[in-house]
């Protein structure tokens, strides 16, 4: 019921034999092509050994890819009768994109699978030296996560304590590429490892939220290896979903370039402040709130600053790296807002505040740095985070942001819409999709037929019928209208 018609399927069939001997050759050519304001897409596909040839005998032993256009390869997966994978057709959002992938498969009449490393044909679950998708290769499956978990709080006492990042692997791979980022999509290590385990110092993180994740090197080998011929793009499996933990820096409480944990208490004016030491009645800056250490912001509508803080004024300083000031502002509330017109797109600028409480004033607050970026950069984040990242919250906390912007508002919309029905979430999509209704230059199209299918997930067919009904009435001959009338068949 996911399934997305709002791309244009070409698919081009090629089947031919080469004999030499006892090996054979199995060609097919696939294409595909995928349509202005739409995003990437991927098409899955499946060679199946020909029925005269599995009578006789002949196993797949290897392959050759051939990418063409705008397509890439991923996901493969090949057993002794048939080979899998990913087609997935690469675009920007204003343009359309197509591409083929020629697949040449070899078999051999009698040959031993030179992928299965057990010559046993159907080994007992558990077999030594057998990999669990024996038979049934998936170069897709990511390896598991151990530790940290999700929800793991780490605490670091000192800047010498270490966390050690571990997984398991299925296939037993032999070389693997874990990446680390911050809550906000911010990379802080992306590396490539020879081991189940990977070790990090405590100066590498502050306190916040992280995601790691983990994928295989499937050329580096595995236990059911696959003998590639040719060139592939599927060299790694997917990552992992992305696994959430909590640092804790207990030893930064008293570094002005760092903001511990927990934030300094209210009323920061001393007491029980972990920085009070010998002045009790000492002011002590605000903590900053939003934007939050290198958050990336867009260049449209306006940016919003708070901070908390017991002072009865305040005074904020927006300034570039060079410290030229952008805004220096006296305020009696916690927060300020900013036309983003004002400060330049794809540039980093920094931020700090000081309060008063009586006739003393506060230092400065600690700088936090943000970035302001382009709305087309950050749809490009977006894509990153739904499909490389294959971290969907990721990308909706960025889509939201740009839902009101006026070139790009509209396709950020559907696709935040189609990242919540990729979770199951269909109230939030169904809400995503009611606001495109009222929304000018909307496809309503796309928008009914996104409507109806949350209905019918949810299994309000009642709903699901008369928004389909709707769907057919005013946009006959559609993908979409055609398709909702097989679905109401």
């Amino acid at each position: 019921m996911k399934k997305n018609l709002s791309f244009l399927i070409i698919m081009l069939f090629v089947l031919s034999f080469t004999s030499f001997a006892a090996t054979t050759q199995i060609t097919e050519k696939f294409s595909h092509k995928v349509g202005p304001f739409e995003s990437s897409k991927d098409f899955d596909h499946v060679v199946n050994m020909p029925f005269n040839l599995l009578n006789q005998g002949y196993v797949f032993i290897s392959r050759s890819i051939v990418p063409r256009g705008d397509a890439s390869v991923r996901n493969e997966g090949l057993t002794a009768n048939s080979y899998s994978f990913t087609m997935h057709i690469s675009k920007s959002l204003m343009e359309s994109a197509k591409g083929e992938v020629i697949v040449t498969l070899f078999a051999e009449k009698g040959g031993n699978p030179g992928y299965v490393n057990n010559p046993n044909p159907y080994p007992a679950p558990g077999t030594p030296g057998v990999g669990t998708n024996w038979g049934n290769i998936d170069a897709n499956n990511p390896p598991n996560p151990g530790y940290p978990q999700s929800g793991t709080r780490v605490l670091f006492h000192n800047k010498r304590d270490r966390i050690t990042f571990n997984w398991s692997d299925e296939l037993n791979g032999k070389q693997f590429q874990i990446r680390i980022y911050e809550g906000n999509g911010r990379k802080i290590k992306e590396k490539i490892v020879n081991s189940k385990s990977y070790t990090m110092e405590a100066d590498d993180f502050r306190s916040g939220e992280y995601k790691w994740q983990i994928a295989r090197n499937n050329r580096a080998g595995f236990v059911t290896d696959i003998p590639l011929v040719g060139s592939a793009f599927a060299d790694w499996s997917n990552y992992s979903q992305p696994i959430i933990f909590r640092v804790e820096r207990r030893d930064l409480y008293n570094d002005p370039n760092q903001i511990p944990y927990q934030p300094s208490p209210s009323p920061n004016t001393g007491n029980n402040n972990p920085n009070a030491g010998a002045n009790p009645n000492a002011v002590y800056a605000p903590d900053l709130v939003n934007p939050a250490r290198d958050t990336n912001v867009t260049s449209n509508g306006n940016i919003n600053f708070s901070w908390t803080g017991s002072g009865q004024e305040f005074e904020i300083i927006i300034y570039e790296i060079n410290n030229n000031n952008i805004v220096q502002q006296n305020l009696n509330t916690k927060n300020y807002s900013l036309p983003a017109s004002r400060l330049a797109a794809n540039k980093t600028y920094r931020w700090k505040v000081k309060q008063r409480i009586g006739s003393t004033w506060s230092d400065y607050s600690p700088a936090f740095k943000f970035n302001v970026i382009s709305a087309r950069v950050q749809m490009k984040n977006a894509i990153e985070a739904q499909y490389d990242f294959r971290d969907s919250d990721l990308a909706q906390e960025r889509l939201q942001t740009l839902t009101d912007n006026k070139e790009l508002g509209v396709t950020a919309s559907i696709m935040l819409a189609e990242s919540y029905i990729e979770q199951g979430n269909y109230t939030e999509a169904l809400n995503v999709y009611k606001t495109l209704v009222k929304t000018e230059n909307a496809p309503l199209n796309k928008v009914y037929y996104g409507i109806a299918n949350c209905y019918i997930e949810m299994g309000n067919m009642e709903m699901a019928k008369k928004v389909a009904e709707k769907l057919i009435k005013e946009f006959p001959g559609t993908s979409e209208a055609n398709e909702m009338k097989n679905i109401l068949r």
